[in-house]
């Protein structure tokens, strides 16, 4: 019987008894159809199972309604005893929809079901790169294919402005969100420097420009640190480094298989000359990023597996800690295209040898976007001869992670920036193509990461080169001539506008809010008739009024094309309280203010190479303490006196 019978079957079957408001059959048929039109329909059959409950009241309820030669009380309790039990099996059915939902909030990204089962995806995956393990079947068909053919037949997943925008009397780490923090080759306390060089890790105290060495962390082995993170009195160290093993395929034929890790060390520093490791944890897989919200950090790796033509002799399963991972934290994401794994894990600084959370997810990321509560993976895969950007969404809190979301767009996004959070919607920037040539699409997307609001086929023949949002309003640059800069008004998700575009030459690279209603541009000028490239550019727009964006300055660095700021945020020492920003640029450090009348003033120039032959290639980070400069690479530290003209105060080497 379906659904409109059995709401006929309870208006006959209703007779005259008065039944409750929430269970006459109108309100019935509007629950009804009020579940067919979410968005997560209900199967069938819990559906009916719900009439069907609903359907046995009212006939028990029709039934003791006409035993007519029962008095009142007895036809009561014929109705009481009757309902009694239609009513438990209404709760048991309900408990058992209850159940399918959560079950269906769950499997948002899907899990695999077995080891055998994650074994025989990444085979396929690996077989469809021609990594040749010879799993092909005879017919061609791949074993993962098989092996589920066989079971179906047996059975018959407020934005950044940068770092904290106020003048701190020392420099933090440049950021894409103000809330979540990311490790850096340099960090400063206001007293101290921890500076990295290789596989140490330096401390010094620096007053004044004056800088006397404490101590150094040396890490075992052939480790390399990554990045570091400040908490307080605690110094949290990301090294990486691999370990060799040999195995006997056959007789006198061995094959050495490596695998990567990534290490996160936890000092004490109460006592700077002297720091205490106090924990540490252990994470398959090479270094890719990490972030760090409050008390907890979040460790982004990519594993490899090692898959043998056997899954006993493999090793497919990531290690956290020492201890495999368990299936039901393995995400198989619907356009999983790589065997590689992206793993990740939470760790609480307050007590570093412990791991709170741990997931992985098949098919590595290429991008990421944290906001202050979820983590976004960005990979891509190519169908129909179409782009196609595939979002996983995790929500975090107080290190536990839980899959959210999962969606997807038209296209390629350039970069993190590319993305953001706000009010619960996802803005993206992506570039595709159509009709053989370049467009730029804007995309909104609501909690479930289903798009909700879109502007489609802008810039056509130009990609999307940078991009950054504040609040309801969204700023990116196309490329292809000339730079178009992009203003868009997101107040309303679903019906996103394009408020103004500004044609001027170059483009930017990295966007960054630089104070009231101003927006700094670096990237790169570019001859709009030739197409030759100029120079590093630096712009100052005017964003006061979104629709009537205006470019009231620009600097051009002639014949620089080198500058690491443009493709790693964190090279760039910015805050605009204090007026001040600084980068690296072909060989040379260059600290820059900005004049409403004179422009940019390039403040200080220090030649790295020519004068001291300072290796440069994009290790040298500017930071400051107080009105003094520092100048940081792998071999050492300068300071200067930014008072003074940015006089030389003193140098020295690790």
């Amino acid at each position: 019987m379906d659904e409109r019978k059995m709401l006929e079957e309870i208006r006959r079957s209703a007779g005259k008894i008065d039944a409750p408001e929430s269970l006459r059959p109108e309100h019935v048929e509007d629950m009804v159809r009020g579940r067919q039109q979410k968005k997560k329909k209900l199967p069938v059959y819990q559906i009916g199972g719900m009439a069907a409950a609903i359907l046995l009241i009212f006939a028990a309820a029709w039934q003791a309604g006409n035993i007519g030669d029962q008095g009142e009380p007895e036809r009561a309790a014929a109705l009481t005893e009757a309902a009694q039990e239609a009513v438990t099996e209404a709760a048991v059915e309900k408990n058992v929809v209850q159940e399918a939902e959560d079950k269906e909030e769950k499997e948002v990204i899907p899990h695999v079901s077995s080891e055998e089962e994650l074994y025989l995806a990444l085979a396929d995956m690996m077989q469809t790169r021609d990594m040749g393990l010879g799993l092909m079947a005879e017919d061609g068909a791949s074993v993962y294919e098989m092996e589920k053919a066989e079971e179906k037949t047996e059975a018959t997943a407020e934005e950044s402005m940068g770092s904290a925008e106020k003048a701190d009397d020392f420099s933090q780490t440049n950021l894409q969100e103000a809330d979540v923090d990311e490790g850096d080759i340099v960090k400063t306390d206001g007293t101290y420097i921890y500076a990295l060089s290789g596989s140490r890790l330096c401390i010094v105290k620096a007053v004044d420009g004056r800088m006397e060495k404490m101590s150094e962390i040396t890490l075992p082995g052939q480790e390399d640190v990554e990045e570091m993170y400040l908490d307080g009195d605690r110094l949290l160290l990301l090294a990486s480094g691999s370990e060799a093993s040999m195995d006997e395929e056959e007789e006198d034929v061995y094959s050495v298989d490596r695998k990567s890790f990534t290490k996160v060390y936890t000092y004490e520093l109460g006592d700077r000359r002297k720091p205490k490791l106090s924990g540490s944890v252990t994470q398959e897989g090479y270094y890719r990023t990490s972030r760090k919200n409050g008390d907890t950090l979040y460790l982004f790796t990519e594993y490899q597996p090692i898959l043998k033509d056997t899954r006993d002799g493999s090793s497919y399963l990531p290690e956290v800690q020492g201890k495999a991972m368990g299936v039901d934290d393995i995400y198989l994401p619907e356009y999983a295209n790589r065997s590689n794994y992206l793993v990740i894990s939470s760790v609480d600084v307050k007590q570093p040898d412990q791991v709170i959370d741990r997931k992985a997810i098949v098919s590595a990321a290429e991008q990421f976007y944290v906001s202050a509560e979820n983590i976004y993976t960005i990979g891509y895969h190519y169908e129909n001869g179409r782009d196609y950007t595939q979002i996983l969404k995790f929500h975090y809190q107080d290190g536990k992670i839980k899959a959210a979301a999962a969606g997807e767009i038209r296209g390629y996004v350039n970069d993190s920036f590319s993305v953001n959070e706000y009010n619960g919607y996802l803005r993206a920037v992506a570039t595709d193509w159509n009709n053989d040539e370049e467009m730029t699409y804007l995309y909104v997307l609501d909690e479930n990461l289903e798009i909700c609001g879109k502007i489609e086929n802008l810039a056509p023949g130009e990609s999307v080169r940078s991009a950054r949002f504040m609040g309801n309003t969204g700023y990116f640059v196309t490329f292809r001539d000339t730079d178009p800069l992009f203003s868009v008004d997101l107040t309303d998700p679903k019906e996103p506008k394009i408020l103004g575009e500004l044609k001027i030459t170059g483009f930017s690279s990295y966007l960054h809010f630089y104070g009231e209603n101003k927006l700094l541009g670096i990237g790169n000028e570019v001859d709009p008739e030739t197409g030759e490239y100029q120079g590093i550019k630096l712009s100052m727009f005017d964003v006061s009024d979104p629709s009537d964006v205006k470019e009231i300055d620009k600097y051009v660095i002639r014949d620089s094309h080198s500058c690491p700021g443009l493709y790693n945020y964190k090279a760039i020492m910015i805050n605009p309280a204090k007026n001040l920003f600084g980068l690296e640029c072909e060989n040379n450090y260059l600290v820059f203010s900005y004049d409403g009348e004179k422009g940019f003033v390039n403040e200080f120039l220090y030649e790295l190479r020519k004068k001291e032959e300072w290796d440069a290639n994009g290790n040298v980070r500017g930071l400051y303490i107080g009105s003094t400069l520092y100048l940081s690479n792998s071999g050492g530290l300068k300071s200067f006196d930014m008072e003074q003209g940015y006089e030389k105060i003193e140098e020295l080497t690790y």
